[in-house]
């Protein structure tokens, strides 16, 4: 049911002043609203028990306003007049409202002239503002390189509006893994709207380095050579992180990867080339084969003989192959095999060359022979 109030014995209009406050905490440049002497109440507002058979006028604002009641009360007698107001105005007329004070409030504004008083009511009505969304993120967020980034913020209306979240500055999304070249300190702003609204939170993250161990570009196949030569290990590699590195390679060989093999050295051998930085290292190997290089056979000293004529010569040889090949013997010279049978027309002094061989490399030594003079008796002529 609407009620109309009228006829009062003052004249009072009342001003709303919506954030303007007296000591200058708001700047308000918006519009003045008046509400007149007589007003339509809409008793389905009501949301306290307020009798408005008593209601003089209507003011409304929102949550956060300033409001101010401006009286315009006249004496007929010319005498001074003094104005008070009740709660929760103070005695100038103003109540700065903040939010959590939506409702109805029922405000008696006291004319004096000293002698009698005049008092009316009025109704004050303050309405929910819409409040700004709410963002709740971690100031600081440590993560390392290579490592995602999960930016997780707490957003909510109390209104329940629908929100438009928007990430920006270093990165456009709440989520993201950083590069190996992004150590350092970052921003992220979070910007939610709620349409009416919008607010803003910084977000410092900070991305620590992560050290990558050294990169070892060569692709290293084995390897076979054979004894006495050279083995050499070319080494490509870098540093992700542009470290300085240092490049070893396990016994025998030497600071720059190579290696004079010698006779002796046949075998099988495990190669590991080492990359550092200093902190990490990375390890690549491979197999070196040295085979076993073909080596002159060897012959054992042979002494000089010394024999008398009719006596047998027997030269023994005695040869070592490191490859164990087959070894054939050869006698040259005044000899042509291994034994002689010497007769008596043979004294003298002879050289026999004995040669060993594998078929391809071979060892020789010069033997020298002595055959004596063997005195022979008489020998009887049959007649």
């Amino acid at each position: 049911m609407n009620r109309i109030f009228c006829g009062l014995t003052a004249l009072l209009i009342i001003v709303l002043l919506a954030g303007c406050a007296q000591n200058n905490e708001f700047n308000y440049t918006g519009p003045v609203i008046t509400e007149t002497i007589n007003m339509t109440i809409d008793e389905t507002n009501n949301e306290t028990d307020i009798n408005y058979s008593n209601v003089y006028s209507i003011v409304k604002g929102e949550e956060g306003d300033l409001i101010e009641l401006k009286p315009e009360v006249i004496d007929p007698d010319g005498d001074d007049i003094t104005v008070k107001y009740s709660e929760p105005f103070n005695e100038n007329g103003l109540w700065q409202t903040y939010i959590g004070d939506a409702g109805q409030y029922l405000v008696t504004i006291t004319a004096s002239d000293g002698k009698t008083e005049a008092s009316v009511n009025v109704l004050v009505i303050v309405n929910k503002t819409n409040r700004a969304p709410v963002i709740e993120c971690p100031e600081e967020i440590n993560i390392k390189e290579g490592e995602e980034l999960f930016i997780d913020c707490n957003i909510y209306d109390i209104e329940e509006d629908p929100l438009d979240i928007e990430y920006s500055g270093w990165i456009n999304s709440n989520k993201y893994t950083p590069g190996y070249e992004e150590e350092g300190e970052h921003t992220v702003i979070v910007t939610v709207s709620d349409e009416k609204h919008t607010v803003k939170e910084k977000v410092k993250v900070n991305v620590e380095n992560v050290n990558r161990a050294p990169v070892i570009k060569t692709q290293f196949e084995d390897i076979t050579i054979m004894e006495t030569e050279i083995a050499v290990v070319n080494t490509e590699a870098y540093d992700p992180d542009s470290d300085n590195i240092d490049i070893a390679y396990s016994e025998p060989f030497d600071n720059e990867g190579k290696w004079k093999t010698e006779i002796g050295d046949a075998g099988e051998y495990i190669v590991n080339v080492v990359v550092s930085d200093g902190e990490l290292k990375t390890k690549e190997s491979f197999t070196l084969t040295v085979e076993q290089k073909n080596t002159a056979p060897v012959l054992q000293p042979i002494a000089n003989i010394t024999v008398y004529e009719g006596e047998t010569i027997t030269i023994r040889v005695e040869a070592d192959d490191r490859e164990n090949d087959d070894l054939i013997v050869i006698y040259s010279g005044w000899m042509k095999s291994k034994t002689y049978t010497t007769d008596y027309d043979d004294a003298g002094e002879y050289n026999v060359i004995v040669t060993v061989s594998d078929g391809f490399l071979e060892d020789s030594q010069n033997v020298h022979i002595i055959v004596l003079d063997k005195n022979r008796p008489p020998v009887f002529v049959k007649p």
